[in-house]
């Protein structure tokens, strides 16, 4: 079960790579879903406080349930 960053990703990229493997695995695939707390030095800006990785952590899911 991979381990993917909502602080660090989009939902439209994040919901076609779980359906890929969704599809491929029967149905069978799982997602971690995390908030960062470190690795902005890697994508170029700032970490966004807690409270608002967190909002942003139910918006990402409510968009890959739907």
């Amino acid at each position: 079960m991979p381990t993917l960053s909502t602080t660090f990703n989009q939902p439209y990229t994040i919901a076609r790579q779980i359906n890929s493997l969704d599809n491929l695995s029967g149905g069978r695939f799982g997602v971690n879903l995390v908030t960062s707390f470190a690795g902005e030095e890697n994508y170029g800006g700032t970490l966004p406080r807690p409270n608002e990785r967190y909002a942003r952590a139910r918006e990402f899911t409510d968009v890959l349930v739907k």
